[in-house]
């Protein structure tokens, strides 16, 4: 009685076909058939010896008589398209994105289809926020909704650089002559135009030394080199007045000693002079500077503190 409700609910889970098709059943009623053949005995006397269903024997004798169904062939899924990957919705990058593109359709001569499907772009919703951006009386440009650091840098104003731009276009002694191509390995040569424009270009608001060399190929080290030799290099601060001061605490028990003068404790600048003041301290001062001068005016600088 179990046996037959077990039987009767699985064959309610899947279905007649599956349950025929099988393996593991087919095996085991082929060989009670092929006992039953051999055996002699009825159908029936048969089933109630091996304890089996007259009934579901013969739905088993006819489902060997069938032939077995041609396996399904699995339903190919479509491939998923991957997109490009944008900005998060909402957002003035998003905005910017689709700006450009709309853009770049319009100005390509490609249809939205043609041009999404080259840049793994959904269709629908280019063509949406084309008539969107196209009915939009003040649509913004995309340049200006770009990060500051990623904006097209603007024009030189530097008046070297503008000078030196007249010049090549007038064809003048800075205008660059054509170079041969320099062979794999060869060590490239600079004229002195190329040098200076480099040099002038370093010099622009906002431009670093390894920007223009990665530009240009160069290392920043040569652009110094060059700077220097063109005279644009920072001059050095002058050297300043230094005084040393010794401050002594109070001891007990112990007789006062004068102040405390520890000779050569700053080198002296090249091109200075030692003088000497009245408590034993030393100043260097410029060469060619008059000794009590430099004391009055150290004299001042201390009272005024």
């Amino acid at each position: 009685m179990v046996k037959s409700l077990y039987s009767k609910g699985m064959r309610s889970k899947v279905g007649k076909r599956q349950w025929f098709e099988c393996k593991a059943r087919r095996v085991y009623w082929s060989v009670h058939i092929e006992a039953w053949l051999r055996s002699g005995l009825s159908k029936q006397a048969y089933c109630d010896a091996h304890r089996l269903t007259r009934a579901t024997m013969k739905r088993w004798l006819a489902a060997f008589e069938t032939p077995l169904p041609k396996p399904r062939r699995a339903e190919k899924k479509p491939k998923e398209v991957q997109y490009t990957n944008m900005p998060a919705t909402r957002t003035r990058a998003f905005a910017a994105f689709w700006l450009m593109h709309v853009e770049a359709q319009l100005g390509s001569g490609l249809t939205a289809t043609e041009y999404a499907w080259a840049h793994r772009l959904p269709v629908r919703r280019l063509r949406k926020l084309s008539r969107q951006f196209r009915d939009t009386p003040r649509t913004p440009d995309w340049r200006d909704l770009m990060q500051p650091s990623d904006r097209p840098r603007p024009p030189s104003t530097s008046p070297l650089r503008q000078e030196l731009r007249q010049e090549q276009a007038r064809g003048g002694p800075t205008a660059n002559p054509p170079s041969p191509a320099p062979r794999p390995g060869a060590r490239r040569q600079y004229s002195d135009a190329q040098k200076l424009a480099m040099v002038a270009e370093a010099t622009e608001p906002g431009v670093t030394d390894s920007t223009v060399a990665r530009r240009h190929g160069v290392t920043p080290s040569m652009l110094s080199r060059w700077r220097a030799e063109f005279g644009f290099a920072p001059t050095p601060e002058p050297a300043l007045l230094v005084t040393a001061r010794v401050v002594e605490r109070p001891t007990r028990g112990r007789p006062k000693r004068g102040p405390l003068v520890i000779p050569d404790l700053l080198p002296m600048p090249p091109g200075a002079i030692t003088v000497e003041l009245a408590d034993g301290r030393r100043v260097y001062a410029p060469a060619g500077s008059d000794p009590e001068q430099v004391r009055q005016y150290v004299a001042q600088q201390e009272s005024s503190r």
